[in-house]
């Protein structure tokens, strides 16, 4: 049955199956739903998929900032990452392996491209990868065990390094010693989380407030120039990919100090693990290509707002990704040596942007449920326990959300 929008009406369906009557699942957001496992037939764009298992939502619980009733959500991450195989101990076909098994593609493979916050829409495509939507070549990052199983079971990449740069003056938000860590490409999380010593050294230096959910705020008119924030994967001898502080600066997410500043939402957060969370703040600025079957990804830089069509190339059997030309071998130390780095967490002395909140006023000054974290103090030890009440479910792999309008392609 098709459903273009609205309610799924499973008693119209004439190829709708029930399995079981105990679907489950929480956010860490607050939502839930509860509801039945289900089969039936699912048409994306011109591509139908026979017996698809599912879980339908027969009853929601929103969350404290969020409503979930008009919310679906198609999960593309590895199998056991499945809310059935957690929490029921069952595991289904994921969507990509149905169309593997059905012959609609030749490889447990797809791309995901989410242009930015404006446009609200993106594409995703399984089975191959549309070069009208990046820039220059695709670059090869062999995936990372996960720092919760040690297995690889989700999309973590080895992430070497992230710097602040002005355009003379490049730092790196690491101390010395730095070995790297494992970075999740996670498009089911809104937000990015970084290690927390380099997201204190960032905040610090821009002089950052934070709510009471662990939302972290700077100035919406502060000057942010040619500022950039780069991330390196697989070492030196691997890729840098580069995004202008202002992408992570969301200006329709205001709130305002007593004094009258206006602040922006800051699209990033402190994670209360070494490792990171690279969520849709991160991955709108760039073209991934998710290649399950190979325990690889290929990434490069987003042509964002790109409307052409028809230049899509599909995904073949065997481990090559059409458009890649080289691969980031170096791999991350293994979680029992996070502890052992030499870590340091100090402010910023390149980010000349700082000096515009010299002025700004202290907590006590602040509109209700705001502290600052940077303008007159140490962020170290405020950020360390602000960041308690934004964790993330890491490892919880890919999720994409029907309700941005996600379009789908397929390629026999």
């Amino acid at each position: 049955m098709k459903v273009d929008g609205g309610d799924f009406q499973y008693n119209e369906s004439s190829t709708y199956h029930e399995l079981f009557n105990n679907f489950s699942i929480s956010y860490v957001d607050g939502t839930s739903v509860t509801g039945n496992y289900i089969t039936d037939t699912v048409q994306l764009g011109n591509t139908t998929v026979q017996n698809f298992t599912m879980g339908l939502a027969l009853n929601t619980t929103d969350g404290p900032q969020v409503n979930e009733s008009d919310r679906g959500l198609l999960g593309v991450s590895y199998p056991t990452n499945e809310a059935g195989f957690q929490l029921a101990g069952f595991e289904t076909p994921t969507i990509y392996e149905q169309m593997v098994s059905q012959g609609l593609i030749a490889r447990s493979a797809y791309s995901l491209y989410l242009d930015d916050r404006e446009i609200g829409t993106g594409a995703i495509v399984f089975g191959g990868v549309d070069s009208s939507k990046y820039k220059g070549d695709l670059t090869v990052l062999p995936l990372q065990p996960d720092p919760a199983t040690t297995l690889i079971d989700a999309f973590y990449v080895s992430l070497t390094d992230i710097s602040y740069d002005e355009g003379s003056d490049k730092t790196s938000l690491f101390g010395p010693g730095y070995q790297g860590t494992a970075a999740l490409l996670d498009s089911g999380t809104t937000l990015s989380q970084l290690p927390i010593e380099a997201f204190n050294n960032l905040v610090v230096g821009l002089g950052g407030l934070t709510d009471d959910y662990g939302n972290y705020y700077v100035p919406c008119d502060m000057p942010t120039g040619n500022a950039t924030l780069s991330f390196q994967f697989g070492g030196s001898d691997g890729i840098e990919m580069t995004i202008p502080l202002s992408t992570f600066i969301y200006q329709d997410t205001a709130a305002q100090l007593t004094d009258g500043t206006t602040l922006c939402r800051l699209g990033l957060t402190p994670s209360l693990n070494p490792w990171a969370i690279l969520g849709d703040s991160f991955l709108r600025s760039f073209y991934v290509v998710y290649d399950v079957a190979n325990d690889q990804v290929a990434i490069a830089t987003a042509a964002l707002n790109a409307t052409a069509t028809g230049s899509v190339t599909a995904i073949p059997t065997g481990t090559s990704i059409p458009g890649a030309s080289s691969t980031a071998t170096l791999g991350v130390p293994t979680i029992a040596n996070y502890s052992a780095w030499s870590l340091t967490t100090a402010p910023l002395t390149g980010i000349s942007a700082a000096a515009t909140f010299t002025d700004l006023p202290t907590g006590a000054a602040v509109a209700t449920g705001a502290t600052t974290t940077g303008a007159s103090g140490s962020a170290s030890a405020t950020g360390s326990s602000l960041a308690a009440t934004n964790v993330a479910a890491y490892g919880s792999g890919l999720v994409l959300f029907f309700f941005i309008a996600v379009s789908a392609l397929f390629l026999l």
